[in-house]
């Protein structure tokens, strides 16, 4: 094994370990593959789809395929793309400038603007410069643009592609600057950052996006009977994140009024592929993120399925025009879940994987089902009406240690000490285990086809992806 400050071309393994990594320390390493070669136009395309599966670490890839394997006798349409040789597959490296482990702001920024930037910013590079996002350059290029995702819509992701903040959670900001910058459509979350009496300026960017001739929807049958039409779309779909599937599927007063990441998806392609010029369409499962920091299995898995189901809408469209690229791929891991091995022999995997399918909701449902003022009488009611399973003494005495524990929000509606106390349950039920709560390193997956994919090399850096779609759509 090399020694650690030999080891990587990049020559920055000795600023990590030695206590000081200074601000913009990744963002100077050697830019020496290929977005600096001076190749160009490797390829070109008149529309473009970027799909991210916000936060998918290998094994929720794995899960979700093996997931289809037990229950359709079928692999995922992501897996299905490599065995039918339609997809070259490539692996992508996530760090930011600041960091060995990125956030989606710095990850989607590299993409947006072909530069690292440090956590949490979003196109703003570490020497304070604002660099052209990368569906701006489109715009500029005469294509229509679109973000759809089950995250807000002013999330970090969406935003890497269109905006510049100094932080993320600056979302009104970006709000205003789809609106400035004409994004055509936007579909997803967030209603907290348009609507008057929830924005602190009191803004109403629904009016403005209305008087600027964007078509403003707000449920799921508007939607499906209106965004099929027209131009500029503005679609949000709930106050703060798209509800997860999972209580999509099983809570009729939510599944009733929120669109999948399928229809909004196919909305937004009916709408863009009107400009003969072509477009750019970002399609994001953000949730996959959410459920990760929530180490909830169940969720992350069904979020997955939902994206893959978009991937197979997705390829009907880019087979029916073949002048389109599609990349999909994801901005870093989150949670580091896996399906393990269940008991000596593991022959019991298979059965306790399945049994997952017998949850009835996430972790923010079950949440919702205890009252805090009788927690110790509703907490074993709430897990196992949601996880729909029946507790032993041992577990009902591990919930009841768990109430102990201190109180934490972060973690997307769902609160760490539900987490901490299900994931042992979890493990023993479903054979489903995590690393932690944050996001993780991984090099990531990319799937990509349309004219001149394979002239990609097989590992590359997530700031170059930048300079390769603007060579694929000449922008």
């Amino acid at each position: 094994m090399n020694k650690p400050n030999s080891i990587s071309r990049r020559g920055f393994i000795k600023t990590l370990s030695s206590s000081a990594l200074g601000v913009g320390a990744l963002a100077t390493l050697n830019q020496s593959s290929f977005a600096g070669t001076g190749k160009t136009s490797v390829g070109k395309a008149k529309n473009l789809i970027f799909m991210v599966s916000d936060g998918m670490d290998n094994g929720t890839l794995s899960a979700a395929n093996h997931w289809l394997n037990l229950t359709e006798n079928r692999d995922s349409n992501w897996i299905q793309l490599y065995k039918d040789r339609l997809a070259v597959r490539r692996l992508v490296e996530t760090n930011c400038a600041d960091s060995l482990v990125t956030d989606s702001a710095a990850a989607s920024s590299a993409w947006g603007i072909g530069k690292r930037v440090n956590m949490r910013s979003v196109n703003v590079t570490p020497d304070g410069a604002s660099p052209t996002p990368l569906g701006i350059c489109a715009k500029e290029k005469g294509k229509s643009v679109g973000m759809v995702t089950t995250a807000r819509i002013t999330h970090a992701t969406p935003a890497g592609f269109a905006a510049n903040v100094p932080h993320r959670d600056m979302e009104s900001v970006i709000a205003e600057q789809y609106l400035e910058r004409k994004i055509d459509v936007l579909l997803g979350g967030g209603d907290e950052h348009f609507n008057p009496e929830k924005r602190e300026d009191g803004k109403d960017l629904y009016s403005a996006f209305s008087a600027k001739g964007y078509q403003v929807l707000k449920s799921k049958e508007g939607l499906l009977n209106k965004g099929m039409s027209g131009e500029a779309l503005l679609g949000v779909f709930s106050e703060d994140h798209i509800p997860y599937w999972i209580d999509r599927e099983n809570i009729e007063a939510i599944g009733s009024k929120t669109p999948s990441l399928e229809e909004m998806t196919e909305v937004a392609l009916k709408r863009l592929q009107k400009n003969p010029t072509g477009f750019f369409l970002q399609v994001e499962a953000g949730r996959v993120d959410h459920a990760g920091h929530a180490n909830d299995a169940a969720a992350i898995v069904t979020e997955q399925l939902e994206f893959d189901r978009t991937i197979k809408l997705v390829r009907k469209f880019a087979e029916a025009n073949p002048d389109t690229m599609v990349i999909v791929t994801t901005d870093h891991g989150t949670g580091g879940f896996m399906l393990n091995g269940a008991d000596e022999g593991y022959q019991y995997t298979a059965e306790r994987f399945l049994k997952l399918g017998n949850c009835k909701g996430s972790y923010t449902t079950i949440e919702s089902h205890m009252n805090p003022k009788d927690p110790h009488g509703t907490w074993v009611r709430a897990v196992e009406s949601v996880l729909n399973i029946q507790l032993d003494a041992s577990e009902k005495e591990s919930l009841m240690h768990a109430l102990t524990l201190p109180e934490d929000k972060g973690l997307y509606s769902a609160s760490k000490r539900i987490a901490e106390a299900i994931k042992p349950i979890a493990y023993n039920r479903f054979s489903t285990e995590w690393t932690s709560y944050n996001h993780t390193a991984d090099v990531v997956e990319m799937a990509m086809w349309g004219p001149g994919a394979e002239e990609l090399p097989g590992y590359i850096e997530n700031w170059e992806l930048h300079q390769v779609i603007r060579d694929y759509l000449a922008i």
